[in-house]
Order: structure tokens, then C-alpha cells, then sequence
């Protein structure tokens, strides 16, 4: 008896699960099928689901009015470039607040908690003030400096080398591994799956951020993406097939990046009930 509800548990969780996933995929589905279809088919009055005549006119008109190849190539640079440099940034500096003392170290962690509350809206006026001073206004290298060190990365990577045992380090140290040597060769291993996470919410992040190139970029040679397509519903309302054509164009980078990290984020929710 106790197993047929067991059974019959499994199979209402399974069938709540197939439901809720279904409303969150389908959406999606629509919004890409959809952008290969013609205008007056997406607002047909009983809609359609897969596209009756295929057609890439919406992604022609997008590349036509919008340097939006341009837009992707820089919001690319930009969160690639932004999510390597906060792992390298929280990685070393989560290995010094994990495994080292030094003077003030308390202290500057609890700094580093208080700027994870921190709203970015009351800093955009002082970064901005600081990046014209240096003369980085509608530069790449002014959208990326200001995010290369990542609070929240940091006290990831501290929690996480928290629970890595100090006598493997020690031991590394008696085997004649420098302290650069144990970062690379041991720490980084170790750390991998917190890595992985890391990397895809910082790159989602930078990718979807519209604040701060808002502010930044007024060049067409420096705007992402997600300022793009803000400008794209701003200038023609909302006109369906090109938006979601450019949906679908900022989406697709998204699930490649997720494609190439997914093993990473399995083995990291594996590890967190496991002592290393």
C-alpha cells in the first residue's frame, strides 16, 4: 500500500512538473517561431503556431535599420570580458579571505557584504563623473572597468574555499608549490563548479544591463544589445515581427553560453551537499 502511494506520489510530481515546464517553454517556443513569420500572420486574430510561409524579412529590416551586428559584437567583448575578469578577481581575492589572515581582514569583508546591498543606481553618478575624468565616456573600456570586481563573486568564492580542508593547501606548500602555483594548480580546480555559476550570472547579467551603457554609450560604435533594443521600441513602438526577431537574436548567445557551463552547474548543486 505504502508503495503504490509512493508511486502515485511520483506520478503527480512528475505531471505537475511536465505542466509547469510546459508553461514556461512554450512562450518561448511561440516567441522564436514567431519571428519567422509575417507580420500580418503574427496578428492574425486566431493566431498561428508554427509559421504558415517561413520568411527572414523581420531579421533583414532589424541588420537594415540597426547596426545591430555591431550591438552584438559589443555586448559580447563586453560580458565576456567582464565575466572573466570577476572569476579571476573573485577567485584570488576569495582565496585570500578564505585561507589567509591579515590586518582589517573582517573588516573588508563586511565592506565588501555592504556593497552586495547596495543598489548600482546611487553609483552611476560618481562612476560616471570618474570615467570622464579618465576619459572613458563611449569607450568599451569604460562600460567593462567598473565591473571587473565583482562583490558578490568574492564572498561566492570565499564560502566556497571555506570548505575546502587547509592541509591540502599546506601539503601543496611542503611539496614545494609557490603560493601562485597552488592557485592555479589547486585552487581553481577545486572551485570550478562555483566558477561555472558565477560565469553565467554575471555574463546574463551584463548581457540584459541597460543602465549603465545608457549612460555610457551615445556612439553607435559602443552600444550593446539590450540599450539596442531599447532604442528599437522606442524609435518604432512596438512593432511585433522586428522585436521579436531581436529577441530572438540576444537570446540565442544566452543558451550557447548555458550550453557550454550547464556541466559545471549540475556538478556545483552535486557538491554542495558533499564535503570536498
Amino acid at each position: 500500500m505504502i508503495v503504490r502511494k509512493d508511486k502515485l506520489g511520483n506520478w503527480m510530481m512528475t505531471i505537475v512538473i511536465t505542466i509547469l515546464g510546459l508553461i514556461m517553454i512554450v512562450p518561448f517556443i511561440w516567441m522564436f517561431l514567431s519571428a519567422f513569420k509575417p507580420p500580418e500572420e503574427i496578428m492574425r486574430v486566431i493566431p498561428t503556431f508554427f509559421p504558415e510561409q517561413p520568411t527572414l524579412k523581420a531579421f533583414r529590416e532589424i541588420f537594415a535599420l540597426f547596426p545591430f551586428s555591431l550591438y552584438l559584437r559589443n555586448s559580447i567583448i563586453v560580458s565576456v570580458t567582464i565575466s572573466c575578469a570577476v572569476l579571476f578577481t573573485s577567485s584570488l581575492l576569495g582565496y585570500c579571505f578564505a585561507k589567509f589572515q591579515f590586518f582589517g581582514k573582517d573588516t573588508l569583508f563586511l565592506l565588501i557584504i555592504i556593497m552586495m546591498i547596495l543598489p548600482f543606481e546611487i553609483m552611476v553618478v560618481p562612476l560616471f563623473i570618474v570615467m570622464s575624468s579618465l576619459g572613458m565616456v563611449n569607450t568599451l573600456t569604460g562600460l567593462i572597468i567598473p565591473f571587473i570586481v565583482e562583490p558578490f563573486g568574492i564572498f561566492l568564492c570565499t564560502q566556497f574555499l571555506k570548505g575546502i580542508p587547509s592541509d591540502l593547501i599546506d601539503a601543496a606548500r611542503i611539496d614545494g608549490l609557490s603560493e601562485w602555483g597552488i592557485y592555479l594548480r589547486l585552487i581553481v580546480p577545486l572551485i570550478k563548479p562555483a566558477l561555472s555559476v558565477l560565469f553565467l550570472f554575471i555574463f546574463l547579467f551584463q548581457w540584459g544591463f541597460v543602465l549603465w551603457p545608457l549612460v555610457m554609450a551615445s556612439s553607435d560604435k559602443v552600444k550593446t544589445v539590450a540599450l539596442g533594443i531599447t532604442e528599437l521600441q522606442t524609435q518604432r513602438g512596438f512593432v511585433y515581427h522586428q522585436t521579436l526577431a531581436a529577441a530572438v537574436l540576444t537570446i540565442t548567445p544566452l543558451l550557447i553560453v548555458f550550453f557550454f557551463v550547464r556541466r559545471g552547474i549540475v556538478r556545483g548543486l552535486v557538491l554542495t551537499g558533499m564535503k570536498i
